[in-house]
């Protein structure tokens, strides 16, 4: 966000969001799926919020997207189940199987507002 910060002019506005709120209880198995896909920085509700103030920038909105994570979600993992056979061919039957179980777990989470994503709007 310092970045962010150094490179936007005067008015300039960033757009960015963060799936991965911790709102809830999680388990260790929950937190080892979800992550599965990359490096990831849990945080709780409020850190995004100060550290944009700390950077310097100005927040301008704060929005609770997790619905639409859940719903996302559970659309793609559905998709994918109509063309499972094509995509355990492509992605061979371990790598189809991790990625179901990502979006079942993201999914849950979401719906059971354990896990939140938020979209955030910042102006320097």
């Amino acid at each position: 966000m310092a970045e962010w910060q150094r490179v936007l002019k005067p008015g300039g506005r960033v757009l960015f969001t963060d799936p991965i709120i911790v709102s809830g209880p999680l388990t260790d198995t929950e937190i080892a799926v979800r992550s599965s896909a990359g490096f990831y920085l849990l945080v709780p509700p409020g850190y995004d919020e100060q550290m944009v103030v700390q950077s310097g920038l100005r927040l301008l909105a704060a929005e609770d997207r997790t619905r639409n994570m859940a719903e996302i979600a559970g659309r793609r993992r559905a998709a994918r189940e109509k063309r499972a056979l094509a995509l355990r061919g492509i992605e061979g039957e371990q790598g189809y199987e991790t990625q179901q179980e990502f979006l079942r777990v993201a999914s849950v989470l979401a719906t059971e507002s354990r896990l939140s994503r938020f979209l955030f709007v910042a102006e320097k």
